[in-house]
C-alpha cells in the first residue's frame, strides 16, 4: 500500500535528462524555460516534470478512510 504521497511521486510524468553537467542544465532549464518543475537525481540526471500527476484525482478520492 502506497501513501499519498508515494502515490503522487510515482504517477507523475517526466523526462530524464542526462547531461555532463547537471548544474549547468539545471540554470538553463531556470532561465529558458523559467520553470523549476525539475528534480537532480542521486545519478546527476534530471527529471523534467511536465505532468505533476496522471493519477491525482484517483489519490484524492481513495485517500479517505471509509467511514
Amino acid at each position: 500500500m502506497f501513501s499519498h504521497e508515494e502515490l503522487e511521486e510515482r504517477c507523475k510524468h517526466y523526462i530524464s535528462l542526462e547531461s555532463t553537467d547537471s548544474n549547468r542544465l539545471s540554470a538553463v532549464l531556470e532561465r529558458k524555460l523559467k520553470t523549476v518543475n525539475f528534480k537532480v537525481m542521486p545519478d546527476k540526471s534530471i527529471r523534467f516534470i511536465w505532468r505533476e500527476s496522471a493519477c491525482g484525482s484517483f489519490a484524492g478520492k481513495y485517500d479517505q478512510r471509509p467511514e
